[in-house]
């Protein structure tokens, strides 16, 4: 009898697939960036973001200042601009004391969306998603849409010759677009987020592989120098620009991330 007792237990055990959550920190490691050193990582205008962009787009990006942008000031988050025309396709910043913006150009001219948003030097996590089938621009903050629908448009151009970029807007401009502080876990999706996938990721914190609708994700764990690599395999970051520096990520116990 104890026998097929401990069998029917093991049976019962083995059909059902139990899985661990890890601490967020499965990546312990997050890039420092110095605004005063004028850091970032970037990747050489990178084809197959121009061939994968058009249409819907959504990015997150979890980020901490160890400053508050003066006014006027950009820390930008992910970007593929620059000062010339026609390097710029889009920019994502957190702009002065209170806002945080994106901009999309095409046909010649640019679109700007910003909305109020009281800035700490706590960590959030940002998201920006634009659905260009219905001319709006949404940003969420932690899981929560973060002011109103923005519906100044315009599609993401793909023929922009402008650099991949994380931290900085541009070589030549760097001081008004350094990011002063971490950043970590970017994602680029050529898709429109719902709702629910913000939440799924801001709570489970990181994804363990490429999930559906990326087309870019970098986890922001090398250390200085090194590079960073897309876990989609699309497009590194081989250029660490002034050596970003890097810190221990700070330990959070989340849900189970998508494809442990």
């Amino acid at each position: 009898m104890k026998r097929l007792i401990l069998a029917t237990i093991l049976l019962a055990i083995s059909s059902t697939m139990y899985v661990f959550a890890a601490p967020y920190g499965l990546n312990t490691i997050e890039r420092d960036f110095d605004r005063s050193n004028d850091e970032w990582l970037e990747e050489t205008d990178p084809a197959f973001i121009d061939a994968n962009i058009g249409g819907d787009v959504s990015m997150c990006i979890w980020a901490k200042m160890s400053s508050i942008p003066a006014d006027g000031d950009q820390y930008q988050l992910l970007s593929k601009w620059g000062l010339g025309t026609t390097e710029r396709s889009w920019r994502w910043s957190i702009w002065g004391t209170n806002k945080i913006f994106f901009a999309s150009r095409s046909g010649g001219a640019t679109a700007f969306n910003s909305v109020a948003l009281t800035h700490d030097l706590n960590r959030h996590f940002h998201c920006v998603v634009f659905d260009i089938s219905a001319d709006e621009v949404k940003f969420y903050v932690d899981g929560v849409q973060n002011g109103a629908t923005q519906t100044n448009v315009r599609d993401i151009r793909t023929d922009g010759t402008g650099d991949l970029r994380i931290g900085s807007e541009d070589a030549d401009a760097v001081s008004v677009g350094t990011f002063d502080g971490t950043q970590d876990e970017a994602m680029l999706f050529a898709t429109e987020l719902t709702v629910p996938e913000i939440v799924d990721l801001y709570e489970q914190r990181q994804q363990i592989g490429c999930i559906e609708g990326m087309i870019g994700y970098w986890h922001l764990n090398s250390k200085t120098g090194g590079i960073e690599k897309d876990t989609c395999g699309n497009v590194d970051f081989t250029q660490d620009i002034n050596t970003v520096g890097w810190t221990n990520d700070t330990l959070f116990i989340g849900n189970i991330p998508t494809g442990i």
